[in-house]
Parts: structure tokens; C-alpha cells; sequence
């Protein structure tokens, strides 16, 4: 007898003494796995795109329970997304308890996204934008967080929507701009309610895609990532960002 634990999954061998005439045998079942009556093992949820998640509280849910660990897992977050897989980290943010979030974003500084998932019509009301700290997925030396009242799409607007900013990050140092911009040089990520898609005066409190001192750039292949500071267009570029959601 076999089990395999996965990215959302489980597989089990039916044992060797197994008699398909009779449906007879020695099975093991544990709280993942439950024989269903004809033979087959119960799929996980978030394991196949026919049984996603629909929700990041579903999957906090069984990773809290042991059934899925972080990783990659089927979602299907609204009705109009249609269900892939997205990148599930647990504890990315407190607010008197910690909450998961799914992955949507992985660029670096001037060059095309790794992973992008705009315009898949994913809803969200949380928004983790940070700065990558080393190797590790998740952690952050700068980070920004928004949270909206609403349900929001991740979808390109560049004209944005004002959140309220919470500083519930797991790691990294604040950066507290409250108006969100996707999908434009100058307007992927996070900012102050001054600042318009390439076109503010100040830049403190982004975090995201700005300003190199004379473009920025376009979206997605040339976006001038960087952290704002106080000043006129004031941006440090560089460095790798990603952005996680949680509805």
C-alpha cells in the first residue's frame, strides 16, 4: 500500500488482495482520502481543474486541516475566472489571524513577467504588492498592502481605484500608498491617490511599476519596478516583485 502526498492531491493503490469480481479487499483510508462506491478515491479539492477552489478561505481551510501544503492548486476565484492554477502561500498577512493568499504576479525590474495572471478575471478584495528578499517566495523587504470594500478584478485599469492600506504584512518594510493601477508602464501596482498611470509629482508610497528618470517603460516588457520616495517621479528601481490576491 502507497499514498503520495502532492500539490493538492493524494494517490492510492488499491491493495494487493484486491478482487475486482467480489469489489473485495484490504483498503487504508486516512482523513485525505475516502473510498467512494465504486472503487475510486475521493479528488482532493484545488487538485483538478474540475474541483478547484473557490475561494482562498477554502484552501486555508484544508491546508490548516493537512490536506494540501503550499504550493500550486486549482482555483477558480468568480464566476467569469476560469479555473487555473495559482501559487497558494499560508501566513502571508495578520489581521488577529493569518491569512493565505494566491500568487497572480512574478517580474523583475525591465524585463517580461515569469508570471502574470492579469486579465484572467480573478476577484480579489486583498492586495499584497512587495519586493522581493532573497529566494524565497513570499518574503519581502518592502511590501504594500490595500484592501478594497469591493470585489475588484484583477484586470488592466489603469485609472485605478483608492483601497485603505493596512500594514498586516508578514515581512519586509511598510509602504503605504492606497490607490491600486493595473496593466501600464508607470501603472502596475501600488501608489498615492496623487499619482496617475506615468504622470504624478510625488511617488511616495508606490510600489510597483514608476519611473527610471526618463520613461516608464511599457507594460509588460519594459516596466520600470521600483520602490517611490518623497519627491518629483523620486523612484529606486530594481529588483524582483510579485503581487498576491485573496478574496
Amino acid at each position: 500500500m502507497g499514498f503520495f502526498k502532492g500539490f493538492g492531491g493524494a494517490i492510492g493503490k488499491k491493495a494487493s488482495n484486491y478482487n475486482s469480481g467480489g469489489k473485495s479487499g484490504s483498503f487504508f483510508v486516512n482523513e485525505q482520502m475516502v473510498l467512494e462506491k465504486n472503487n475510486e478515491w475521493s479528488t482532493q479539492k484545488g487538485s483538478t481543474s474540475d474541483v478547484p477552489f473557490t475561494s482562498v478561505s477554502e484552501a486555508d481551510l484544508d491546508y490548516d486541516n493537512g490536506r494540501i501544503i503550499e504550493g500550486a492548486h486549482w482555483f477558480k476565484l468568480g464566476t467569469g475566472h476560469t479555473a487555473e492554477q495559482l501559487y497558494y502561500k499560508r501566513a502571508m498577512y495578520n489581521n488577529t489571524v493569518d491569512y493565505g493568499m494566491v500568487r497572480v504576479f512574478v517580474g523583475a525590474h525591465n524585463t517580461g513577467p515569469v508570471e502574470e495572471k492579469l486579465n484572467n478575471n480573478i476577484n480579489f478584495y486583498n492586495l499584497l504588492v512587495g519586493k522581493k528578499s532573497g529566494g524565497t517566495t513570499g518574503v519581502f523587504s518592502y511590501y504594500g498592502f490595500v484592501e478594497s470594500s469591493s470585489i475588484r478584478l484583477y484586470n488592466t485599469n489603469t485609472s485605478g481605484y483608492t483601497g485603505t492600506t493596512r500594514s498586516w504584512g508578514k515581512s519586509g518594510s511598510y509602504v503605504n500608498g492606497p490607490k491600486v493601477m493595473f496593466g501600464g508602464g508607470g501603472a502596475h501596482g501600488i501608489y498615492n491617490t496623487s499619482q496617475n498611470s506615468c504622470s504624478w509629482g510625488n511617488a511616495a508610497g508606490a510600489n510597483g511599476a514608476g519611473w527610471n528618470g526618463s520613461t516608464c517603460g511599457g507594460y509588460p516588457n519594459s516596466m520600470q519596478l521600483g520602490i517611490g520616495g518623497s519627491g518629483t517621479a523620486n523612484y529606486s528601481t530594481g529588483g524582483t516583485f510579485e503581487f498576491w490576491v485573496r478574496d
